[in-house]
Parts: C-alpha cells; sequence; structure tokens
C-alpha cells in the first residue's frame, strides 16, 4: 500500500469549501476522527480538526459556532454539544502551517447499559460568517460488543484485534490465567481483554502462577501484530 493510500484512509474525509471574500479567495478543509462503535455506559469521543487555506488569512476566529449534534436512530430530536478550538502547534518543517489548523473534540455522554443502536451525528460551524454543514463519516454502534471466550483458562485472540499498520500499534498481551504465554494485540484492544481476563479468572482461579520474562520482538507483519 502506497504511503499516499494510506494517508487517505486514515484521513476519512476532506471538506473543501471555497468562496470568494472582498476579493481574496480561501477556503476550509476538515478531517473527523470517530469509533466505531461504543459500550453502554461509555463515552464517546468524536474529534473534528479543521483548517483553511488560500489568502484569506489565519484561522483564529474564523470558524465559529462550531457545534456537535447527535441522536441514536429513531430519536425525534438531535442533542447538542459545544467545545472550544485548540490549535495545533506544528514543529519543523511543519511549522509553517501554524495558525492554519484547529481541533475541536466532542465527548458523547453514556447511554444507560442494555442500549443498543446507531448514533448519527453532523457538525455545524460558521467560516467567515458564512454557515457550513458537515456531516459524520459513519454511524457509531452502541452495543455490548463482542464477548471475549476462554478455552482452557486461555482468551481466545480474534483475528481482526491484531490488526495494525506500524509495529507501535502492538502491545504484549498474557491471554492465560497462569501468565504463562505471551501474544501481542493491538494496544487500541488492550483494556478490553485485561477487563476480559481479569473477570474471567477472578472466577476461575489458576492453582499456579508463572514468573515468566518476555524475550522478543513485537513487530507489525502483514498488517498483523506479531511476535519475533
Amino acid at each position: 500500500m502506497s504511503p499516499k493510500i494510506l494517508i487517505m484512509k486514515k484521513v476519512s474525509i476532506t471538506l473543501i469549501l471555497s468562496f470568494l471574500i472582498m476579493g481574496c479567495a480561501g477556503g476550509g478543509g476538515s478531517t473527523q476522527n470517530a469509533p466505531d462503535s461504543v459500550k453502554p455506559g461509555e463515552p464517546a469521543l468524536v474529534k473534528l480538526d479543521l483548517s483553511v487555506w488560500g489568502s484569506g488569512g489565519l484561522i483564529k476566529d474564523r470558524y465559529t459556532d462550531v457545534a456537535f449534534y447527535y441522536r441514536l436512530v429513531g430519536e425525534p430530536n438531535y442533542k447538542i454539544l459545544k467545545s472550544n478550538p485548540i490549535p495545533v502547534i506544528f514543529t519543523g518543517d511543519q511549522e509553517k502551517f501554524n495558525g492554519m489548523y484547529e481541533s475541536y473534540t466532542f465527548t458523547i455522554p453514556p447511554y444507560s447499559k442494555g442500549t443498543t443502536g446507531d448514533i448519527e451525528y453532523y457538525f455545524e460551524m460558521k467560516l467567515d460568517g458564512h454557515l457550513n454543514r458537515i456531516d459524520g463519516i459513519k454511524k457509531i454502534k452502541v452495543n455490548e460488543g463482542e464477548k471475549i471466550r476462554f478455552e482452557e483458562f486461555t482468551a481466545i485472540i480474534n483475528p481482526n484485534d491484531k490488526k495494525c499498520n506500524l509495529d507501535n500499534e502492538c502491545v504484549l498481551f498474557q491471554p492465560d490465567c497462569e501468565d504463562c504465554k505471551f501474544d501481542t494485540i493491538n494496544k487500541e484492544m488492550l483494556l478490553k481483554y485485561n477487563e476480559a481476563k481479569t473477570d474471567y479468572c477472578s472466577i476461575n482461579k489458576p492453582k499456579t502462577m508463572c514468573d515468566s520474562v518476555f524475550i522478543g520482538k513485537l513487530r507489525c507483519i502483514n498488517n498483523k501484530c506479531t511476535i519475533e
């Protein structure tokens, strides 16, 4: 996969707004980051990065009234959240982009236990006084998620939970209650597996424990977390 394609996957969406103001051409762009799913009882964090380009000037005070609207599909009305801008500070060769980017984060409050469905959302803001709307890149599923299975006191790791792009996305995990075995998973899945292991092993207590030491390297090979 080429670096260009990889970058586009991470960015997810870019919106270009072009206009002519007082003879100066300019516009803005956006990228989003939102989880695929969230468990009932847990908040969901959605991030919006905004940028400007052209001769319209720096970004400060150009985006106003930035708001986040969300609801569970089927609910009659959207709820609204607002956030203050956080400037993106670049270093090195990227310093030329300073003052052209802002980030906004929105935290969807937890839904009550037992809630299932999809969260739909969109953003509204003004750029230089012009009202704009940006639709969400996905619906966020609300569910308990797939439960982790155990066999012979050992967690069965879903291959999807080993997916990666870089080595530093992989972390060490001991899947068995005895702490004798070593495996590796994507770091975003570590909390889920640790919680499942704690719950399972507190009921199915091992008779012995290993004082094991890991010797090896964690690598992302062919988009899969691997121990070498």
